[in-house]
């Protein structure tokens, strides 16, 4: 029995417990980068990444460091030119870089596209602020691509509602358990082990009773791939940040299932 398996176990017996911040949508040959429950930005390019997906888990990734390290209940949002093209960024956090496949069909420039995805940002952060509990006025550090901002602050620990402690507390075991396979074997079973994590979340969450129903769930790929992503970038994580920030990651993978999923009936 794998260490996976054991917490699957454990956590049945949570099975009594009785919106989104970040959440992807692939579809066809675009990602849809959701935050707040609204679209932020759809990227269209791969951008030097393997795929478009790549790109967009990319991206999710510095949102995700965005709502940890800077202040976005009232985000400083800004474009610098990188190579000739706009990139956005959130204090001293880059976001995300337009590209000209990004544009490509929408009618607009890269750079009217630029600004319609910093406007989008603007509005979004502060709306996905209450949700994720996150210290106020801090600042990231700047991200390898380039720029420039105030320095990091003491982050300060995410609040978790009391009625899901115990769940994010499994999601984190579920995690750490992830971050221990060898690269061999989440390679071959990856998305197997991220669909057993969102099949646990839904269930604990919205009290379903069957796998059956589950796989039959509309939003399913889409819940199934935003929680392969963040075992993904959990695993790339050094063993001191994923201790610094596995409660975020946590909480941040149980909102975007929740806001995929519809609730059982």
């Amino acid at each position: 029995m794998t260490p996976l398996t054991r917490s699957t176990l454990r956590a049945g017996a949570l099975f009594a417990l009785t919106v989104a911040i970040v959440g992807p949508v692939l579809a066809g040959d675009y990602y849809d980068v959701i935050l707040a429950n609204k679209l932020v930005c759809r990227l269209r390019d791969a951008g030097g990444y393997g795929s478009v997906s790549e790109r967009g888990s990319a991206v999710e990734k510095n949102v995700v460091e965005a709502l940890s390290v800077e202040n976005v209940g009232n985000p400083r949002m800004w474009t610098k030119s990188m190579g000739g093209l706009p990139a956005i960024y959130i204090g001293g956090t880059f976001l995300v870089q337009v590209r000209p496949g990004d544009a490509a069909g929408t009618g607009s420039s890269v750079s009217g596209l630029a600004r319609q995805w910093l406007a989008a940002f603007r509005q979004q952060f502060p709306r996905a602020e209450p949700v994720t509990k996150m210290g106020r006025g801090g600042g990231g550090a700047a991200a390898s691509t380039g720029g420039t901002g105030p320095g990091p602050t003491r982050r300060q620990p995410v609040v978790v509602p009391d009625e899901d402690k115990a769940l994010v507390e499994e999601i984190e075991r579920l995690l750490g358990d992830g971050r221990a396979l060898p690269a061999e074997e989440f390679e071959a079973k990856g998305t197997a082990v991220a669909a057993e994590t969102t099949a646990l979340i839904w269930r604990l969450s919205a009290c379903a009773t069957t796998c059956g129903e589950f796989d039959a769930l509309q939003g399913r790929d889409q819940a199934v791939q935003s929680t392969l992503n963040g075992l993904k970038y959990a695993r790339e994580m050094s063993d001191q940040a994923f201790s610094d920030q596995r409660t975020l990651i946590a909480v941040t993978l149980l909102k975007r299932v929740r806001t995929a999923l519809p609730p059982a009936s």
